[in-house]
């Protein structure tokens, strides 16, 4: 299997994309918990949530693209759209670059200001400063001001990253380690770089640097941290908990006092998670151990996303308890101290793509996934009246979808409701099937959807109908409908085919769509760049004459890049 990375994650190429396949029971201790569909449509890749503390209780949703959709409170479970409160054009937005934070000035409700932090025109990482105007669901553009751009040379991934003021009214911010597999650059350790680091920063003085940082003339705070995508304060203790992507072997969460963090070292490069990572490395001065590491790729999680500790009222058993996540896998992590010890349980909630978990002023803790679309409200409360212990879409011999799914547990649900998207958003009910009365441990359910076109994707999951008319959605699972005769790639094939090209033509095998393929000489230029058109299925493109050489193709589109090599002889 070819994993890549993008959006400081990981994705791997399969043939038939499964985004979950199996599901864990909870331990025990833990408060089973839910998530609940709260705002299902309007939102457009969403990472942050954040809340403006100014008594307002509205939700601000930052979207990738670009834009701050802002949200007025009805309820815990309701919120009214208010339509944008940020727009910022001209920034590049494909793999994991774009807008990536937005924090409020602990003074927000008298000075109208707030902060977003983004990838800029030039591939640098900025942190810049605006003004809501009159209306207060509306910025002012004209009060824009950027206020630190950190160079990220050679490499667009690894940008990190997450800004929150902490109770001191300093502003502190996750950045990425620069990119590249195994921090090549030495950043993350290297205490004149900002890249890999957690900064601190005083938006009030002119050279925003706090006389009191553990480094002299310095902005870092804490240091040694791969891809800090997400993390935050607990708003009671103080305490940063933060979730490190992995280089290829292990997520981990990182616990430490508001105390502590200063100075702290978490060990990337030298380590990863708990394990040497650079031959001959020992631990560094400071360091600082995470408090919980799980293997990349165990029950289908690859890349881990820092979560928030639950303070709100609405759920007492869940008091206490961190709740994280992992863009792949459908799992929340919670995690409880108790004096210098961690427990740690999985809850399956059929939910993949959380890209953050966010809170509301009252504590309430909301969670967006960027591969749905919707915000979800975090819940105590039992799983689905299912559990799954596999779903899958498969290709059939006349090329139809064959979508196969076995539960467990299922006896108190009246029916499942199959639907199919082709953008994995807006979907439409495809079929209606009744539950099974088999008196079996597992049951087994299928269906075969015939009405699949050639060379497109499909998006199939499935609402499970309780008896009481209450329902939840289980796992995606997606579809390439191949070209009649033509097999789709495996695990292990290649979109170009052959490797050694034949007459200056290059076979292009294609799942999914693709902005554009660029060929990299072994000097690192581009020397050629082609626009795909998010074309699928098979392509044949001549790009002219090329020196005979090896070459990296690379293909990239708003999710992930892929690289692969070639040779012209």
């Amino acid at each position: 299997m070819k994993c890549h990375h993008y959006f400081g994650l990981r994705a791997c190429i399969l043939p038939v994309l499964i985004l979950l396949t199996r599901f864990a029971a909870p331990g025990q201790g833990a408060p089973d918990v839910r998530l609940d569909s709260v705002i299902t449509s309007g939102l457009s890749e969403p990472v942050q949530v954040v809340n403006a503390g100014d008594g307002s209780g509205r939700l601000f949703i930052v979207q990738q693209g670009g834009t701050i959709k802002v949200f007025n409170r009805v309820t815990d479970a309701s919120f009214s759209d208010q339509g944008v409160f940020f727009r910022i054009s001209g920034i590049p937005v494909t793999g994991e670059q774009g807008l990536l934070s937005m924090a409020f000035h602990p003074q927000f409700s008298t000075n109208r200001r707030f902060y977003v932090y983004y990838t800029n025109a030039q591939n640098n990482l900025e942190v810049a400063s605006y003004q809501t105007g009159a209306d207060p669901n509306r910025f002012d553009p004209a009060t824009g001001q950027i206020l630190l751009t950190i160079p990220h040379p050679t490499y667009t991934n690894h940008n990190g990253g997450e800004m929150h003021f902490g109770a001191d009214g300093m502003l502190y911010l996750s950045v990425g380690d620069g990119g590249g597999a195994g921090d090549p650059g030495g950043n993350a350790q290297d205490l004149s770089k900002n890249l890999g680091k957690i900064l601190r920063i005083d938006v009030n003085r002119a050279d925003l640097r706090p006389a009191d940082n553990p480094f002299p003339n310095s902005l870092v705070y804490a240091l040694g941290l791969r891809n800090p995508f997400r993390w935050s304060f607990d708003r009671q203790t103080g305490a940063a908990w933060i979730g490190d992507v992995g280089q290829g072997r292990f997520e981990e969460i990182n616990a430490v006092s508001e105390t502590d963090l200063r100075g702290a070292n978490f060990g990337w490069d030298c380590l990863e998670g708990n394990s040497t990572y650079t031959a001959g490395c020992t631990a560094p001065a400071n360091y600082f151990a995470p408090v919980h590491t799980y293997a990349t790729g165990s029950e289908g999680q690859r890349s881990v996303i820092g979560g928030v500790v639950y303070r709100g009222a609405a759920f007492p058993n869940l008091n206490g308890y961190y709740v994280g996540a992992d863009y792949f896998g459908s799992q929340l992590h919670l995690i409880r101290q108790t004096g210098t010890t961690y427990s740690f349980t999985p809850d399956d909630v059929g939910v993949t793509g959380i890209s953050d978990l966010g809170e509301a002023e009252n504590g309430e803790i909301y969670a967006v996934s960027r591969l749905t679309n919707i915000l979800y409200r975090v819940e105590e409360g039992p799983p689905l009246p299912v559990k799954f212990a596999s779903f899958s879409v498969s290709r059939s011999e006349d090329n139809s979808a064959d979508i196969q799914w076995r539960v467990s547990a299922s006896s108190d649900f009246s029916s499942f409701e199959l639907q199919r998207s082709d953008n994995a958003r807006e979907f439409t009910v495809i079929a209606h099937i009744p539950r099974k009365d088999t008196g079996e441990e597992f049951t087994n359910y299928s269906f075969t959807d015939a009405t699949v076109q050639p060379d497109r994707r499909y998006y199939y999951r499935l609402r499970v109908l309780d008896n009481d008319g209450s329902f939840e959605f289980s796992p995606i699972a997606a579809f390439y409908a191949p070209i009649t005769g033509i097999d789709p790639p495996t695990g292990e094939a290649r979109l170009v085919r052959p490797t050694i090209i034949e007459s200056g033509e290059l076979q292009i095998y294609l799942q999914e769509p693709f902005d554009e393929l660029q060929l990299i000489g072994l000097s690192g230029q581009c020397t050629h760049k082609i626009a795909l058109g998010l074309r699928t299925g098979q392509l044949r493109i001549n790009p002219g004459p090329i020196p005979a050489g090896l070459y990296l193709a690379r293909f990239t589109n708003n999710r992930k890049v892929v690289t692969e090599k070639i040779i012209f002889p």
